[in-house]
């Protein structure tokens, strides 16, 4: 038997745990090995000492304990104060400027197409655009500003090859 494999068995020995054929073995390498022999000597003492310092710490109060995380988990569920909510978007308006100025840096570099130039009907008023990509390369495409929404309205009237015209 190995000392590595012996050591883990003293305290099994000691118990009177071991079954006969492991405490012959450890018995016959223990008349071999000094420092085994010395091990189980020194086992007691250290089984004393843990016990020792197992009696000597302190066991908190459970039910002070358990007020103490529920108090915590009621702070987490409360919603967070505005000065929290203020470093959030200050944390997402930096990504959020870096990806429209390269949204912007990538649309700028395009040079729009001439089916791209807006002209105006007689008596309407018409928005102008830079560049604009439809699907159907005979498409024309149309872009105005709604009078009553204001919103900026872009479509694609379909062209005389499509079919349907």
């Amino acid at each position: 038997m190995k000392c590595r494999i012996a050591i883990p068995l003293l305290s099994a020995e000691r118990d009177a745990a071991l079954p006969g054929s492991q405490a012959r073995e450890l018995a016959q390498h223990l008349a071999e090995c000094a420092s085994c022999r010395q091990a189980q000597l020194d086992l007691p003492r250290a089984m004393a000492e843990f016990r020792d310092e197992v009696a000597a710490v302190p066991v908190p109060d459970a039910a002070g304990e358990w007020r103490l995380l529920q108090a915590r988990l009621r702070e987490l569920r409360q919603p967070a104060p505005r000065a929290t909510q203020k470093v959030v978007w200050a944390w997402l308006a930096a990504p959020l400027a870096a990806a429209a100025a390269l949204a912007i840096a990538f649309l700028v570099g395009r040079t729009p197409p001439l089916e791209s130039q807006v002209v105006p009907l007689a008596g309407e008023s018409f928005a102008r655009v830079d560049f604009i990509e439809v699907a159907d390369a005979s498409a024309t495409p149309l872009v105005y500003v709604d009078r009553e929404s204001g919103w900026l309205v872009v479509w694609a009237v379909e062209g005389e090859s499509s079919g349907h015209g």
